[in-house]
């Protein structure tokens, strides 16, 4: 999704997924009017990652075993996969032995970007 700085952007996608409520006004995925079933939809086909991304503590390679820890994950992360991701995003191998919370920012995001991009998920543009 692409726009100027303050145009909701970030705002549009936390109601999507449910993490906002709509003050006035309808919203729409795929013809549906949003609703928690629709947000629930919308998190299991859409990435979102944000600007001060926040996905826990840790280890990195904690969060990524949480993340695999879910039935419809587990066949998602697999070492290969996550091998060759972490090489095109230029995250070197020691990252997964570092705490979450001491990277920076942007790699921060990036982990945000491999998570989704192992769990197959899109980016709007």
């Amino acid at each position: 999704m692409k726009g100027k700085s303050g145009t909701g952007k970030s705002t549009l996608f936390k109601i999507l997924l449910g993490f906002e409520k709509l003050s006035e006004g309808s919203v729409y995925y795929m013809g549906e009017s949003l609703n928690p079933q629709v947000a629930w939809q919308v998190r299991k086909e859409v990435a979102y990652v944000s600007q001060d991304t926040d996905l826990g503590e840790g280890p990195v390679k904690n969060l990524l075993e949480e993340v695999r820890s879910y039935r419809p994950n587990r066949e998602k992360i697999v070492p290969e996969k996550l091998r060759i991701l972490m090489r095109e995003l230029e995250l070197e191998k020691d990252i997964l032995e570092k705490d979450f919370e001491t990277l920076s920012g942007g790699e921060k995001q990036r982990i945000g970007i491999l998570i989704a991009l192992l769990l197959e998920r899109d980016f709007p543009a």
